[in-house]
């Protein structure tokens, strides 16, 4: 009965129906944000959003996530790769997560680079906390079936997830204990994630909004905070090895997890990136869920985040055909094109075979259609060629090449990580 009482009152306030005013007062709490902590440390904790207090994540993980990043293709109902069909990004999470990734959507709608093929379907559900969403068993998972079905998708279309969730009117205040309990409940979501979705690659993990404006205990001070400390743990365990957050294999238990926009700040005190929470503008009347000004902020991170991420670029921006000068020349894929290795670090070998004696021009390009660079452009006999590159210049993220020849043009996607 407590629980449902719970569930009912997060329900009212998530619409509006309970009109406390927020507490604009408390403003402050003296708390850092995580990625503003880097080396320093709470509780004992090193801060920064990723292991040794920095905010970079560890390039063996970017590594895993551009792998699987250049997997995502847009997917028939089915799941059966298709040039018309979709990538489903997922919001899940709670009332909070479905206003920002609601103003998300928005947001996208007005974004012209977004990729063809991308579609935005929030599922994230009022009153249901991550007490609910651990257990599979729950009407919140077919919910979520019922809400993809009426946009017209399928579980086999998603390929990644924003994912944001709490614990709803939380006791213990006690800072460790708090947090190595909510913990594994994130990590009982992950492996339902991980099972019910079966082309899902990617999951971005949020934290909570401020909480010190909060007038009803929902998820107020310095829960809030601490969230962020069993999402960044949570993230260490699965880059640490963690073989109940294993993301690839026979033994795969979760999807591969990164941070997406860290959205906590101390009230109305610019974080380092000048991020704030200003009362009464971001909120509604109960300091706890955004205001429409509030969920656009979210959105805003979000949006950037996803924009600015190596492990998305490939799927959530448009990826255009490279700059063609000559749109009128054929695309003829009989090259027999490749790269190897693929994803690669610092060098790669392009691989292609030409029927005829040709002048080639092979190039690389980034996602944009920017060239990059030239790696060669020469008259070549025919038969199989070899070309090693060296990208001592360039970032890690998702590149095209393209192999044009007096027959024609092929364009393929690679990876580099630095």
């Amino acid at each position: 009965m407590k629980h449902i009482l719970k569930i009912l009152i997060s329900l009212l306030v998530a619409q509006g129906l309970l009109f406390a005013q927020a507490v604009c007062e408390n403003n402050f709490t003296g708390k850092i944000p995580i990625p503003d902590l880097e080396n320093g440390t709470y509780r004992g904790l090193q801060g920064g959003l990723y292991p040794g207090g920095t905010n970079e994540r560890p390039a063996n993980h970017t590594a895993a996530g551009l792998a699987f990043a250049a997997d995502i293709e847009p997917l028939d109902f089915d799941g059966n790769p298709d040039p018309n069909g979709a990538i489903v990004l997922l919001g899940v999470g709670m009332s909070n997560t479905r206003l920002e990734f609601e103003a998300f959507e928005d947001v996208m709608d007005t974004t012209e680079n977004r990729h063809p093929n991308l579609h935005i379907v929030t599922v994230a559900q009022n009153g249901q906390d991550i007490n609910i969403a651990m257990d599979s068993t729950q009407a919140y998972w077919t919910i979520i079936d019922d809400r993809l079905a009426e946009r017209g998708f399928s579980r086999a279309q998603v390929q990644a997830m924003w994912f944001k969730q709490a614990d709803a009117y939380p006791t213990d205040t006690t800072f460790f204990p708090y947090i190595e309990g909510l913990k594994p409940k994130y990590v009982a979501t992950m492996q339902i994630l991980h099972d019910r979705f079966p082309n899902n690659r990617i999951c971005y993990v949020s934290s909570r909004t401020y909480g010190g404006y909060a007038t009803i205990g929902l998820n107020p001070e310095p829960y809030a905070y601490h969230t962020g400390w069993a999402v960044k743990q949570m993230i260490e365990d699965q880059i640490n090895g963690d073989p109940e957050l294993a993301y690839e294999g026979a033994d795969a238990k979760s999807p591969w997890i990164s941070w997406g926009p860290y959205i906590w700040a101390d009230g109305d005190t610019p974080r380092l990136d000048g991020f704030s929470w200003l009362c009464p503008d971001d909120w509604k009347r109960d300091g706890t869920h955004p205001s429409e000004a509030g969920s656009n902020k979210v959105a805003i991170l979000l949006r950037d985040h996803l924009t600015n991420d190596v492990t998305a670029q490939s799927w959530f921006l448009n990826n255009v055909p490279v700059a063609i000068e000559d749109e009128d020349a054929p695309v003829i894929k009989n090259f027999e094109l490749t790269n190897y290795p693929n994803p690669f670090n610092g060098t790669t070998v392009f691989t292609f075979s030409l029927s005829e004696a040709s002048q080639v021009e092979l190039s690389v390009y980034n996602l944009f259609g920017q060239k990059m660079t030239t790696v060669t452009h020469e008259r070549l006999a025919a038969g199989s060629h070899r070309i090693s590159w060296t990208a001592d210049q360039l970032a890690s993220g998702v590149y095209l090449y393209e192999l044009r020849t007096e027959r024609g043009s092929e364009t393929r996607k690679m990876v580099l990580i630095n």
